[in-house]
């Protein structure tokens, strides 16, 4: 076990205690499974990604920051492995234009331009990351397109429970544990769309719901598409997220009569993934 880990575990165990919640209340806030929160805590799993943490933060109520300094990371202020010079390129031209070298008149010392400078790397890079796959997420094919369109103008609605309904699919629920939060299967012909018990009260219900049925619509014919090697399941499951962004997007549209205005909007609205974890 590693020491790390299991220093981070105690320290969130504690501090969970301290503010009153359960593991379950506290995995229902953050929108994780309890077994893996547990896990967590029992330093029997790596310290959660930035985004994983954030999520920990708000269940608890407790400012991010407290969480990654727990976690011995400082804002997410280290480069993705894959940046480019121009990503480079951009952060050293970012920092220039946002470092301020005195603040209403008062002179920073080196420290205060050093914990600007911490806090400046580490929202850039996470908007990088963000906005890198929000645009993989986005980019969708025509198919996709005219299949969506399709669907709304026969069933009149972007609802994928509706939708799912309609197409005689069942949706039902499952006892699955840390994963899958969803999962598409076949019984005869019939495919059938099984969700997590632990997103049953959640709104990630909504985009798990319309990932699945992007499966179930859009790769019908690919019945042992779970086995596939991993560069076949890679390129399905993003086909599945482009069809749940595409969906939800309407479904939005269908429910307030407007676009949303940002990825957060989603990912309020229909428990999207937020971007980075």
């Amino acid at each position: 076990m590693d020491n790390s880990n299991a220093e981070f575990g105690s320290k969130l165990k504690e501090l969970r205690n301290k503010k009153g919640f359960t593991v379950r209340q506290l995995a229902l806030q953050a929108g994780i499974s309890n077994s893996y929160l547990s896990q967590v805590e029992n330093g029997k799993r790596s310290i959660p990604k930035p985004a994983t943490l954030e999520k920990i933060a708000k269940g608890m109520h407790v400012p991010k920051e407290d969480i990654f300094l727990m976690a011995g990371i400082s804002n997410g202020n280290d480069a993705p492995e894959w940046a480019t010079e121009k990503d480079f390129a951009d952060l050293e031209k970012y920092l220039n234009d946002n470092t301020k070298k005195n603040f209403e008149g008062a002179v920073l010392d080196d420290e205060a331009i050093q914990a600007t400078l911490g806090f400046l790397r580490g929202y850039f890079w996470q908007r990088v990351i963000q906005n890198d796959k929000a645009s993989e997420m986005t980019q969708m094919n025509d198919k996709i397109k005219n299949d969506i369109n399709t669907i709304i103008n026969r069933y009149h609605t972007a609802d994928p429970f509706a939708i799912a309904d309609k197409l005689n699919i069942d949706v039902v629920y499952a006892p699955f544990k840390q994963e899958p939060k969803g999962m598409t299967f076949n019984y005869g012909d019939q495919p059938v769309i099984a969700l997590s018990n632990e997103i049953k009260e959640s709104n990630q219900r909504y985009f798990v719901v319309a990932h699945e049925l992007g499966h179930a619509v859009e790769q019908a014919d690919l019945s042992a598409y779970y086995t596939a090697r991993d560069h076949w399941k890679r390129e399905l499951e993003v086909e599945a997220d482009k069809f749940a962004v595409a969906l939800l997007s309407e479904l939005y549209v269908e429910q307030h009569d407007e676009m949303p205005r940002n990825w957060f909007d989603l990912v309020h609205e229909y428990g999207f993934p937020i971007i980075g974890e």
